[in-house]
């Protein structure tokens, strides 16, 4: 009887051994054969070069794998509540593979002489989101006619569809790198666009 419970003492470790090795082989054949059908599932599992070789790592692409998608918001001049932006304001326009944005940044009192800079820049989409080149500030959109965008505190909404910078922002547009490009002028009220 001795020999018999040695005997089941063997086969019961062999079996729990078996028990942790076989879901692991399954695991590692898995990987193999789906590195081979889904290449972005053999990077996880280091069959693909530069790819984690860690067994627990689930492989996420990154947000800049993603292709930029069409910039939302409309074309068109944006302006933002509160007194302090009375000469301040932001002009967006797109092509199907390129947006730029001018931002108009005036005295804060509409009765005071002071300076006007405007800030034309590229957009560009990294990580996730769209940001304006010239500040490095993400555009968080609310919707296709209002943003934030690091420029003021407050929310930009559409006003109209015409543009004051048109030249300026062709310029940006037609360029193929990151544009930015800032002018200050002296002035009293600036013009905008209506």
């Amino acid at each position: 009887m001795n020999g018999r419970q040695d005997q089941n003492k063997r086969l019961s470790s062999l079996g729990k051994k078996l028990a942790y090795l076989v879901p692991l082989i399954v695991t590692v054949v898995a990987a193999y054969f789906g590195a081979l059908a889904v290449p972005e599932f053999g990077r996880c599992f280091g069959f693909e070069p530069g790819g984690s070789t860690h067994p627990l790592c689930p492989y996420k692409p990154t947000k800049n794998q993603a292709a930029p998608p069409q910039f939302p918001l409309e074309t068109g001049s944006y302006s933002a509540q509160g007194s302090l932006y009375h000469n301040s304001w932001q002009e967006i326009a797109s092509t199907p593979n390129r947006s730029c944005i001018v931002q108009v940044a005036g005295p804060t009192n509409a009765f005071t002489e002071g300076n006007l800079q405007t800030t034309i820049s590229s957009i560009s989409w990294h990580d996730g989101d769209f940001y304006v080149d010239a500040t490095g500030f993400a555009i968080s959109i609310h919707s296709s006619t209002s943003f934030r965008d690091g420029f003021g505190p407050d929310i930009w909404h559409h006003q109209t569809s015409r543009l004051g910078h048109i030249d300026q922002l062709n310029q940006c547009l037609s360029s193929k790198d990151k544009y930015v490009k800032t002018e200050i002028e002296k002035t009293f009220i600036p013009k905008r666009a209506q």
